[in-house]
């Protein structure tokens, strides 16, 4: 069993990204909701467990529905297919 304690992961300032090691550590621990940021087709392909499909382009759709599953959330993360793919990060930036 993983019992986590006061988070000691620290956010890039300048983009809110976190190193898969934490993002891990934070999956482990089950202290975060984890947010697929691709396609409904890709996600069914496969995901990170209990990970919320959320694609960009049907988020304004979807996103009352995975609001619920947010609530109380203390970490809410973002992924998609690799470094390179930017459909996970914050566009308020």
């Amino acid at each position: 069993m993983v019992h986590a304690t006061d988070s000691t992961v620290q956010l890039d300032g300048a983009n809110g990204e976190i190193s898969i090691k934490d993002a891990a550590m934070f999956f482990l621990s089950r202290r975060a909701v984890f947010l697929d940021a691709r396609s409904q087709m890709e996600f069914k392909s496969g995901h990170i467990q209990q990970a919320l499909s959320a694609p960009t382009k049907d988020f304004d759709y979807t996103f009352d529905e995975i609001a619920l599953h947010l609530r109380g959330a203390e970490t809410i993360i973002t992924y998609c297919d690799g470094e390179r793919c930017s459909l996970s990060l914050s566009r308020d930036a």
